[in-house]
């Protein structure tokens, strides 16, 4: 079936339109095939319906027409939600009524709502085995290949990730479509990432931004098992930040980023990698610090697939865990829960207290005693082992085996074939890995 008119340009099946404010403008065009009539006006309507109740959105308006039967609009105001169907309808009489003209293509499954760029490695592209329950929803779209948009199923790229789940989560909690674009490529250093170096992946993001109008809401970021042994991640991720708000005009523009997983690959240089891993894991934790706008997630509590990827049950929860970051600080939320986060170390003595911030109910060390809990403590003698512990809502007492002398340094959690032992009882979720944090002496007065 040959349809009278047709879009070319403009607006895909599934497509995700970037809100600004609540709305959006659609610039929309293609070609359309002239009435045999020779009476025939030939006038192109074009208007957006609600797809699910037929209610129009849009009211009826009329197409500019060019050379060789081309037509094209601009719909203004399209209001934040979805999904939408464009109609379009040639009119060869302005006494026909508009419906009774000849339809053309419809355009069907789009909407006007939040775009996510993913970007980083394996984690973020997608590399999850195993089983578990993310099923498509209306309402969330992918740019497949980067090229066309698709409902939003799994997978979105390479296998399973985290990031239908936190779409999907997104959408039911802030009711506007989700579409979601990822660049991340497994295995990659930062450096594809630096204008500086070499960059290749940075400017894919943005030259695909800039041919498909796309604007994103945030940058989803999972990276850092490449450069472990980079030894300027820290200047080389400040340039990621800085690059990427220059090039998309936002200064504010948020970046999400996972905390590094376990490494459970390494055997015999366990010892020496896992410190590795640990400094990028603290050079994440404390980016937040350094940057504003900038967000860390854990994932120390997630189960792998294999040696280095989360297993899709996993990549589940954290999925989840990163829309309550998203819509806690993106979207004004602020009732929605975040993980428990390093405040304050104080040395005193031989005795260390740990302070955390964002407690809903209380932390929990599944009574592990001084052999069991993932925390290191060491001065400049050496380690210094915990003999007790102490729980009181929000602070860990510790009690170590001698007293401190010179600089004292706290390590929680770390570790490749790491354990996740401290958690808020009514959260489940666990504190970021912090590695080497110097604590402050206790106060004359305290």
């Amino acid at each position: 079936m040959t349809l009278s008119v047709t879009v070319e340009y403009g607006l895909q099946d599934w497509e995700i339109k970037c809100q600004k404010d609540g709305k959006a403008d659609i610039v929309v065009g293609g070609s359309y095939i002239p009435s045999e009539s020779p009476d025939s006006i030939n006038k192109i309507w074009l208007r957006i319906l609600e797809e699910d109740t037929g209610i129009q959105v849009t009211p009826w308006q009329t197409a500019d027409k060019g050379e060789n039967h081309t037509w094209s609009a601009m719909i203004q105001n399209v209001p934040a939600g979805g999904l939408y169907q464009l109609e379009l309808i040639r009119s060869d009489s302005d006494s026909q009524w508009i419906e009774n003209g000849e339809r053309g293509q419809t355009v069907s499954h789009f909407g006007v709502g939040d775009i996510y760029f993913i970007a980083g490695q394996s984690n973020a592209a997608g590399t999850g085995l195993g089983t578990g329950y993310d099923a498509p929803m209306l309402g969330v779209s992918n740019l497949r290949y980067l090229e066309n948009w698709e409902l939003a199923v799994h997978p979105l790229k390479d296998r399973h990730s985290p990031f239908l789940a936190f779409a999907k989560k997104l959408y039911q909690n802030v009711h506007i479509p989700v579409g979601l674009c990822n660049f991340a490529v497994g295995g990659v250093p930062i450096s594809r990432w630096i204008l500086s170096k070499q960059g290749d992946l940075f400017r894919q993001m943005t030259s695909v931004a800039a041919e498909k109008g796309l604007t994103p809401k945030a940058i989803l970021w999972y990276q850092g098992c490449s450069d472990t042994g980079n030894p300027d991640y820290e200047a080389d991720f400040r340039e990621f930040v800085e690059e990427t708000r220059k090039a998309f005009r936002n200064d504010e523009l948020p970046i999400y980023t996972f905390q590094l997983n376990s490494h459970l690959d390494s055997r015999k240089d366990i010892a020496q990698y896992s410190g590795k891993w640990d400094r990028i894991r603290e050079i994440q934790r404390t980016a937040p610090y350094r940057f504003h706008d900038v967000y860390v997630i854990p994932t120390i509590d997630a189960q792998m697939s294999d040696g280095i990827h989360n297993r899709r049950a996993d990549n589940i929860m954290l999925g989840e865990r990163l829309a309550n970051y998203v819509l806690r600080y993106s979207y004004g939320k602020e009732y929605y829960p975040i993980a428990p986060e390093l405040s304050e170390v104080i040395a005193d003595g031989k005795e260390i207290t740990l302070t955390f911030k964002n407690i809903v109910s209380r932390l929990m060390t599944f009574h592990a005693d001084g052999n069991d809990i993932p925390i290191g403590i060491e001065d400049e003698n050496g380690k210094n082992p915990i003999v007790s512990i102490a729980e009181d809502i929000d602070r860990l007492n510790l009690v170590c085996e001698r007293e401190f002398q010179g600089d004292v340094f706290v390590s929680c959690q770390c570790g490749a074939r790491n354990r996740s032992y401290i958690h808020d009882l009514g959260t489940s979720m666990p504190t970021c890995v912090f590695y080497k944090v110097k604590a402050q002496k206790a106060s004359k007065n305290g």
